[in-house]
């Protein structure tokens, strides 16, 4: 799924219900805050998010990063990823 260059959305509201999603692009949305529900995405293979302004957390993030399938750029508002209840700013 490609959501390029969207820069009204506020929110992907059912993105944990896409549960056959392997491949994620996600750029230019300069309103979205937030990534929910992405350790939902079972099948996920590749996450690729950049150049959205807004965004300030990526939930499940850690476990990606720790089998190498996202890149992450140019978001320069991303602070950390929440985890088990927690964030840190060790992501990248």
């Amino acid at each position: 799924m490609d959501l390029s260059e969207y820069s009204q959305i506020s929110e992907i509201s059912d993105l944990g219900e896409l549960k056959s999603l392997e491949i994620l692009r996600i750029s230019q949305c300069d309103s979205l805050p937030r990534l929910k529900n992405l350790p939902s995405l079972t099948k996920l293979q590749k996450l690729e998010v950049c150049d959205c302004k807004s965004l300030e957390e990526i939930e499940g993030i850690k476990d990606l990063l720790m089998k190498n399938l996202c890149k992450i750029r140019r978001c320069l508002n991303l602070a950390g990823y929440k985890s088990t209840g927690k964030t840190t700013n060790h992501f990248l």
